[in-house]
């Protein structure tokens, strides 16, 4: 089996860990409630120590997984572009390079996030109200910065879908609404839900479609050569 064909049986795998870690961390993190906007220092600590140690581990593990796996499908994905996109594969770069973009920047507004969790979950520390805004904010702003890689990513592969014919018209057509509602998000976390059910999506298209990616791969490359 040739090292491609190997990377893309695995980008299912990936994408379906990164979906499943995603919403187990969305969950975990606003679970137990959101704090009020006017909260002082010692609510603030009320509520991260009331997570506990265990809270905290589980969703620093969450956001860990949740960006590797990510990591892991957009390498799975350039691979399977690859297979479909004639020349150089220079699409199936620039999906990857989004795809690397929004995991990064994922795991960092992730890692500021959790930041609070770190300071106060096992010390008497407090944080000010304005710092901790801050460290959420920011968070939450890299994590929807990093949603335009990810439009970057769908968009690439859209076209990829269809220069090559190798995945249904439909999903490149799909492809183009969703990279605009990653990158105009208008309603809260509504971006955040669309990223995960894209990656789903075309998970299941690359499991589904294996056998035919790669027959159809093989006839462009004969294509090209005559």
């Amino acid at each position: 089996m040739r090292a491609a064909d190997r990377w893309g049986s695995l980008g299912p795998v990936s994408g379906l860990v990164f979906a499943v870690s995603f919403l187990a961390l969305f969950l975990a993190f606003f679970g137990p409630g959101e704090l009020p906007g006017g909260a002082d220092d010692s609510q603030i600590a009320a509520y991260f120590r009331g997570r506990g140690p265990a809270g905290f581990l589980l969703m620093y593990s969450l956001v860990g997984l949740a960006g590797a796996s990510l990591l892991w499908f957009s390498g799975c994905l350039r691979a399977s572009l690859r297979l479909l996109e004639p020349g150089h594969g220079g699409l199936s770069d620039v999906a990857y390079g989004g795809g690397l973009a929004s995991a990064v920047l994922f795991l960092l507004g992730g890692t500021a996030l959790l930041a609070p969790f770190a300071v106060i979950i096992n010390s008497t520390l407090t944080i000010d109200p304005s710092v901790y805004h801050l460290f959420d904010t920011l968070g939450f702003l890299t994590i929807n910065v990093g949603l335009f890689g990810q439009a970057v990513q769908v968009v690439a592969t859209s076209v990829v879908a269809l220069r090559s014919g190798g995945l249904p018209v439909w999903f490149a057509w799909v492809g183009f609404l969703v990279a605009v509602a990653l990158v105009l998000n208008l309603l809260y976390f509504f971006g955040l839900f669309v990223w995960v059910a894209w990656v789903l999506l075309t998970c299941g298209l690359l499991l589904a479609r294996g056998g035919k990616t790669a027959s159809h791969a093989s006839r462009a490359a004969t294509e090209v050569i005559s």
